[in-house]
């Protein structure tokens, strides 16, 4: 058995369609033409972007430990941006789209509560096991998992067109939307 991962853990997303490929984070915003310019853009690539775990819930914790397990709710975040992982939608078409990014928490003297972590509902994820969910078992570096959007209850999956890669919220069969956890 592998160890488990655990709270405060750096973790790399592997994807399991194209092994050897990440979620990476780009360094740079998408700036002011963008609705929320200090957002940075999430796409496969060989180079792996690390993410801090950070508990929020997680079933069966009789006594509470700090391990990772199927069914726990996190939120990820980037430490060299100092940005949480976030989905943000838009019911307005025919279909509801959302958009998976880094969204940075800008720091503000004047207002004490941007200096805690960001308590948004866009920043909270499920951990699912691929063969059972949300069972409550320990999630060991290297199985395979899904990330599922509190808020929208979409799954973290890549799309790829002939303008490139980005992450988006699916609600395909959630068999598609596997990835692996790596050191």
């Amino acid at each position: 058995l592998n160890n488990p991962v655990r709270v405060g853990d750096q973790i790399k997303l592997e994807s399991t369609k194209a092994e050897g490929r990440y979620l990476h984070c780009s360094d740079a915003d998408f700036g002011p033409l963008y609705a929320e310019s200090s957002c940075h853009e999430l796409n496969l690539s060989p180079t792996p972007s690390p993410l801090t775990v950070h508990l929020h819930y997680s079933p069966r914790c009789d006594p509470p430990t700090n391990v990772l397990r199927g069914g726990s709710v996190i939120r990820l975040f980037h430490r060299q941006l100092e940005a949480y992982l976030a989905a943000e939608g838009s019911i307005y078409k025919e279909l509801p789209s959302q958009d998976v990014h880094l969204r940075v928490r800008p720091l503000d003297q004047d207002r004490p509560h941007s200096l805690r972590p960001s308590t948004s509902g866009i920043t909270y994820w499920q951990v699912e096991l691929e063969d059972n969910p949300i069972s409550g078992d320990i999630i060991a570096w290297g199985r395979q998992v899904r990330l599922k959007h509190m808020t929208t209850r979409k799954y973290l999956s890549l799309v790829v067109t002939n303008l490139g890669s980005s992450f988006n919220g699916s609600q395909l069969e959630p068999k598609h939307q596997v990835g692996r956890i790596v050191r």
